[in-house]
């Protein structure tokens, strides 16, 4: 019985590129359009919402080279160390500004990575330790050039610029997870990378957890297949994506001829179904976890078979 799965892992660049407002300090509508103007601590600064504004209508319109003008616009009329949506002003539309020419120029000007360096190096110590949007968007104008271009390698690199300089940002961790999935060909040291923060006092997550898994499994690990059993006994309720995960280490692992290994999984799996809620994404992992179970059932049935149990 050939327990080899494939594991296909969608990749919303589009998405990523301008990142979910559910992280965002600020709402962006579309994916495109950096709705500024409305940000509470500078609507007493009418001359600047209204270039905002704008800036908003343009990018509406597909407008990019207009919308970025107005964000130079725009600086005229900032105030010395007023803020957009509590982040530094100056920077919010400098980012913002490299935004809209990108969707100008197209994301594989190199220029783009030029410019977004400048302005990482620039603002680098008033970001500092603040996880500031707008400055993620700097590190992510040069991940879209190394997509478009195809040099995985440069992106996956400054994706972990990205989380080097907020760690704690779930969206940066799941992008990073699904490219060692995407890219195995990078030979990604996960374990050393997230050692590495969990020095700086970085607390794992499940997700992360998982990743060390994979990393190990990479690296012929041969304990690997009872702690996944452990991980995923302590993480019952994960996601559908990091479960399907879990699900394809364990079969790339999984020998039908060692009885013990299939039992350890088959019962693993019940235990985790009688524990699952049968509401919203949890549903799907109730789902998930019984087909995992089906696939193995005939195993199942012969080793009971042989133990003579009916």
């Amino acid at each position: 019985m050939n327990f080899s799965v494939r594991v296909s892992l969608c990749c919303f660049v589009a998405l990523m590129s301008a990142a979910s407002s559910l992280y965002a300090s600020f709402p962006i509508k579309d994916w495109k359009i950096w709705m500024l103007s409305n940000s509470e601590d500078i609507i007493t600064n009418e001359s600047l919402c209204q270039v905002l504004k704008k800036a908003e209508a343009y990018a509406e319109n597909d407008k990019y080279e207009a919308a970025a003008q107005m964000m130079d616009e725009a600086k005229k009329s900032l105030n010395t160390h007023e803020t957009i949506a509590d982040e530094p002003g100056m920077l919010v539309l400098d980012s913002a500004e490299l935004w809209y020419k990108c969707l100008s120029k197209g994301k594989k000007d190199k220029r783009n990575v030029s410019k977004a360096e400048i302005l990482i190096n620039k603002y680098s110590k008033v970001a500092e330790n603040k996880a500031f949007q707008s400055y993620k968007f700097l590190f992510h104008r040069i991940r879209d050039f190394y997509h478009c271009t195809g040099d995985y390698a440069g992106k996956m690199a400054v994706q972990k610029r990205m989380i080097n300089y907020d760690p704690k940002d779930p969206e940066q961790w799941d992008s990073y997870f699904e490219y060692c999935r995407t890219y195995p060909g990078l030979n990604e040291d996960t374990e050393t990378f997230i050692n590495e923060l969990k020095g700086k006092g970085i607390i794992t997550t499940p997700p992360m957890e998982l990743s060390l898994l994979y990393s190990r499994f990479k690296k012929g690990d041969k304990n690997v297949f009872g702690d996944i059993f452990i991980w995923l006994d302590n993480n019952r309720m994960i996601d559908p994506d990091n479960l399907k995960f879990a699900f394809s280490l364990i079969d790339q692992i999984l020998d039908a001829k060692d009885h013990a290994m299939v039992k350890d999984y088959y019962y693993t799996l019940t235990n985790m179904a009688l524990g699952q809620k049968i509401e919203g994404e949890h549903a799907l992992g109730l789902v998930l976890i019984l087909g995992e179970r089906d696939k193995i059932k005939n195993v199942m049935e012969d080793i009971w078979a042989n133990e003579g149990r009916k």
